[in-house]
């Protein structure tokens, strides 16, 4: 019998056949109630899969329904709906390919399986969630965690998650709980120094490993999109209207993914429930995290202020 590992990961259910640490782990579930299948393949298959060879980043639609990535000179990810398939070339890579895996890899099945994944961080504290989404390197996940751990809330997802509209509101799914943080919050929060690493694919950063998360969907109260501006001092306000609409547009996770598996009615749809129903702010601060706890502060008073001011 195959070992098999179970999760949960943006409202689907997840099976692997390997270990997946970043990913919050779930009780068994029945066979016929996987939602997403995560299989290793050897590396004959990988070369009948790859042929020639691919360039140092490679995507290509096989067909209808497959999805080829190929990542340098790591390995090969095969996505069609309902199973995510991938091999590896050297064991000693798997860190590294894992964060591939994870993240562009799942991103293909999730729009696949019609769920519409969106390149956000975010926490619980209080009341609800804040997400967090910008262009990479923005900050997204380090101030995520530091709300989180300024304020005793917990990590609902790093890096990518799904929302799913109610009647009045939106829920943030549980997604990846390993953290990658800048250097400047791990310092800032010293009692945790002991469980981060060095990040291997951007050594300007750490991984947080066993950051407090969220189990369950949770409400979000707000999206923030990060937006830096050399030498700015911290601000935020909140948009509206057209603005709105268009920041969580550029808060999917690899937009174009969705046009080519053939959703983009469905991405349009989500894009413009969610701009319905949760207020968007846009915070601007330098190139370089400081005053992580003050902006935090400052950050979660004002939106407590606006919505209790509705």
């Amino acid at each position: 019998m195959i070992a098999a590992w179970h999760y949960v990961f943006a409202g689907l259910r997840v099976e692997s056949d390997r270990p997946l640490a970043p990913m919050s782990a779930c009780e068994d579930v029945a066979i016929d109630r996987i939602d997403l299948r995560l299989r290793r393949r050897s590396r004959p298959w990988m070369k009948a899969v790859i042929k020639d060879g691919p360039p140092r980043h490679w995507i290509k639609r096989l067909d209808r329904d497959r999805v080829v990535l190929a990542i340098e000179d790591f390995g090969v990810i095969c996505a069609s709906p309902g199973l995510l398939e991938w091999a590896i070339r050297h064991e000693a890579d798997w860190r590294e390919f894992q964060g591939y895996l994870l993240g562009i890899g799942l991103g293909i099945s999730l729009y696949q399986l019609d769920v519409i994944p969106f390149h956000v961080s975010g926490c619980v504290v209080g009341g609800g969630a804040i997400a967090f989404s910008g262009t990479s390197g923005a900050g997204k996940s380090s101030m995520a965690y530091a709300l989180a751990s300024a304020f005793g809330g917990e990590i609902v997802s790093d890096d990518m998650t799904s929302f799913q509209c109610a009647e009045k509101g939106a829920f943030m799914f549980p997604g990846i709980s390993e953290v990658r943080l800048f250097r400047e919050v791990v310092s800032e929060f010293r009692e945790d120094r002991l469980r981060a690493r060095r990040d291997e694919r951007t050594q300007k950063k750490y991984r947080m490993i066993g950051a407090r998360r969220a189990l369950r969907p949770v409400e979000v109260r707000a999206l923030v999109w990060i937006e830096l501006e050399r030498g700015s001092d911290f601000g935020i306000r909140r948009v509206v209207a057209g603005e709105r609409l268009r920041r969580w547009r550029d808060s999917l996770y690899a937009a174009d993914f969705g046009v080519h598996l053939g959703r983009p009615a469905r991405v349009q749809t989500e894009v413009l429930a969610l701009a319905s129903k949760v207020p968007v702010y846009v915070m601007t601060k330098g190139l370089r995290v400081t005053s992580v706890r003050s902006d935090c502060e400052q950050l979660l008073g004002t939106i407590e202020r606006d919505l209790a001011s509705k």
